[in-house]
């Protein structure tokens, strides 16, 4: 059995499965800018490349409706278009 990237912690609960749906960075780095623009407060940035999760991983995130911890979880949501758009225009994507 492979060691997983990441520790038991937040569980991520979706009606639909995660997989295909979530990815993992290869860690984080601290910056000072992002796209030029000045980080005011300590700031990170997941490095690439991104991968898919293992199965060992998948359990580790996939949580259930019976998942009670508070804090410890957070639903997969689709966002609205124009939100989608605002977020698309900050460019974290090409960083």
């Amino acid at each position: 059995m492979s060691n997983p990237r990441i520790d038991a912690g937040i569980r991520i609960y979706g009606e639909v499965p995660l997989t295909g749906h979530i990815s993992l960075s290869s860690g984080i780095e601290e910056v000072k800018e992002i796209n030029g623009m000045p980080c005011f407060k300590r700031a990170f940035l997941p490095k690439k490349p991104w991968t898919d999760p293992t199965p060992e991983e998948m359990k580790i995130l996939q949580g259930t409706k019976d998942d009670k911890g508070e804090y410890q979880q957070f639903a997969l949501l689709k966002l609205p278009a124009k939100l989608k758009d605002e977020f698309h225009a900050l460019k974290l994507y090409d960083c």
